[in-house]
């Protein structure tokens, strides 16, 4: 299958009432053709390795499902951990919204802390809203990896919404298995909006107790 044809099979999924309510909480510039996920991935999965699709030839600015099936075939062909985020390095701040982000995790290989340390590192100071956003987003595999704790010194205080709520996310992630590391770098920043939206998360999700999410309120 070539890329017109990978295309034109994509409105075969097409679910207008889905792409109505997507959009809306979408938040971004894309359009969206209004495939449902789990088609998305199935159609992704069966076509990655076709030798004639091209991702040369993806047109990724206009349409999520075409950003989403640039990203996730790019990943998917990469031999390595290292090699995927060399490819995201690379093409990632080309991404427009969080659905495209957030939806790369589950095609990343098993990572190694050592080698992607770096790049978070590198993705913090991106100057692209969306290469910073990946870095937590990949930052979540190590949640339960107490090395994560030395991602602290990268956040960024007062960040654009999607960094922020990204850091949240990334934050409560971590409080699973480092609450007190958590707890103690909350208690040393002066950014209300992350300690807030940090607690909000927190408090919100089955995996803490009531007296842990009594704690952080």
């Amino acid at each position: 299958m070539n890329y017109q044809e990978f295309k034109k099979h994509l409105y075969k999924y097409q679910d207008l009432k889905y792409r109505e309510g997507a959009l809306i909480i979408s938040n971004s510039p894309y359009d969206m053709i209004g495939v449902r996920a789990p088609d998305l991935r199935r159609l992704i999965n069966e076509h990655y390795l076709d030798e004639d699709l091209l991702l040369e030839e993806f047109e990724i600015d206009d349409l999520q499902e075409l950003a989403v099936a640039f990203f996730t075939i790019g990943l998917k062909r990469c031999k390595s951990f290292k090699e995927q985020l060399e490819f995201l390095d690379k093409y990632i701040y080309k991404a427009k919204g969080w659905a495209v982000t957030d939806s790369l995790n589950r095609s990343i290989k098993k990572p190694t802390f050592d080698e992607f340390y770096p790049f978070f590192a590198a993705f913090s100071k991106s100057e692209h809203t969306f290469k910073r956003r990946m870095g937590y987003i990949l930052g979540m595999k190590f949640a339960n990896d107490k090395r994560i704790i030395k991602t602290f010194k990268y956040f960024s205080f007062y960040e654009e919404y999607m960094v922020m709520m990204a850091e949240a996310w990334l934050l409560c992630e971590i409080a699973i298995y480092h609450q007190n590391e958590v707890y103690e770098f909350l208690s040393s920043i002066n950014d209300i909006v992350l300690i807030r939206k940090t607690i909000c998360k927190i408090c919100d999700s089955f995996r803490f107790d009531d007296e842990s999410k009594n704690r952080f309120k």
